[in-house]
């Protein structure tokens, strides 16, 4: 849940949710009619279907399906800043003296109030790189993952310290492969986002439908009833 971008669902408040709308249901189409010596067993498949319909462990429910659907359009929101700060990086290098060194951790301390999907993990890039930029290096790939982060991480590595000849020489040596994994990476998000979508849709076009053959069914089965007590 925290991976989708929803500011106001965590995972407790949707179980709690989730439980409450079982609870309701249950106690209205099971317990009511139980107590009213009017329960039917069909009855049993509302609490049943919804508890399918929610759980978000299951591959195919509604559910599951809606947040791994978020959760890729949130990752590839988090892509497409990593390939911002390359440029920005690329940009900020040609706006140094010919003789002044690359400062990797000023450049991403002021770039920091840009971003907004992968904003924490610059900040705790920031944070590991004073004391080893080895380990830094990998807090992208770490957080974000997908090979354009952990690319991104190798040149910021580089690039620190370094003269600008050398930076420039590093930074467009990189970018024509950091490039073409980003168009890769996307291309794949894109056809994997596409799938998602038509699945969710087709998946919930036959469970309106067979709701709504259920319901029909009740009601010719009560109309049915109601005319044998008559």
């Amino acid at each position: 849940m925290n991976e989708t971008g929803l500011p106001y669902i965590n995972a407790v408040r949707f179980h709690v949710i989730r439980s409450i709308l079982l609870l309701v249901v249950t106690v209205y189409y099971v317990i009511i009619p139980l107590l009213g010596n009017e329960f039917r067993i069909l009855s049993i498949l509302y609490p049943s279907i919804l508890v399918f319909m929610t759980e978000p462990t299951l591959k195919y429910s509604p559910v599951s399906i809606i947040i791994k659907s978020l959760t890729a359009n949130k990752q590839r929101k988090k892509i497409i800043e990593v390939f911002t700060l390359f440029d920005l990086l690329k940009a900020d290098l040609y706006s140094l003296k010919s003789s002044q060194q690359v400062n990797v951790y000023n450049i991403l301390r002021d770039s920091l109030p840009m971003f907004e999907y992968i904003q924490g993990s610059i900040s705790r890039l920031l944070s590991l790189w004073k004391n080893s930029p080895e380990k830094a290096k990998n807090t992208l790939y770490e957080d974000i993952g997908g090979e354009t982060s952990k690319i991104l991480g190798e040149i910021i590595f580089k690039l620190d310290q370094t003269p600008k000849e050398e930076a420039l020489r590093i930074i467009e040596s990189e970018a024509s492969v950091f490039s073409f994994t980003y168009y890769e990476n996307e291309m794949q998000s894109t056809g994997k986002k596409k799938t998602i979508i038509f699945t969710f849709f087709t998946f919930t076009s036959v469970i309106i439908i067979a709701w709504l053959v259920f319901f029909v069914f009740n009601m010719f089965n009560d109309a049915i009833t109601t005319n044998n007590i008559l």
